[in-house]
């Protein structure tokens, strides 16, 4: 999984020539052919800042604690793959990370995962901060979360991924970045190191 194979999933899409540019990658650490499974870091987000690329164990699925017992009555949401434009938030007023800054197409999913209807808008979703057990447990109602061997928000691993983002979109001047969501396509195969390992 190389820089030009990254760039080749860009081709057409909005901002691809970004400097500051994050991808996900649903099921992305599953063994070849698994399917997508939700509750655990089974997934991957990529970071690539002016060509360097880093690779993260994440969860772009809510949890099923929240799937099942949801926080909004609609469903629990899971985002919708395309590029979403991500930009600085403060989680729970307190935790910096990243947050949707435009209206958004999330699934609303039953209590038992299948998706009831599709919705747009502001609901929140934010690239985070997770827990240290490969179990999401109560991170997500559906954001994107970063593994953290540290706890949540733990440093160093959180500051490793948050900061340099931040101070790339300072240098160039930017208040977003372009987060393409997507499948793990079948030709791909994992990497083999993870930042947050």
């Amino acid at each position: 999984m190389d820089l030009d194979t990254l760039n080749a999933l860009w081709i057409g899409k909005r901002c691809a020539d970004s400097p500051v540019r994050l991808m996900g990658f649903r099921g992305g650490l599953e063994p070849a052919g698994s399917p997508n499974a939700m509750g655990t870091y089974d997934d991957l987000i990529v970071v690539i800042i002016e060509g360097a690329v880093t690779f993260w164990k994440a969860s772009v699925d809510p949890a099923p604690a929240l799937i099942a017992n949801p926080l909004n009555a609609a469903g629990a949401a899971q985002l919708c793959e395309g590029v979403h434009l991500m930009g600085r938030h403060l989680l729970h007023g307190k935790y910096p990370c990243f947050g949707q800054i435009e209206d958004v197409y999330v699934n609303r999913l039953s209590p038992v995962g299948s998706i009831v209807e599709t919705q747009y808008g502001d609901f929140g979703i934010c690239i985070h901060s997770g827990g240290a057990p490969d179990d999401v447990e109560r991170f997500t109602a559906g954001c994107q979360i970063i593994h953290n061997p540290d706890g949540y928000f733990g440093a160093p691993t959180w500051g490793n991924f948050f900061a340099p983002i931040l101070y790339a979109l300072q240098a160039h001047s930017l208040s977003f970045f372009p987060y393409l969501l997507t499948t793990m396509p079948a030709a791909l195969s994992a990497p083999t190191y993870l930042e947050n390992l």
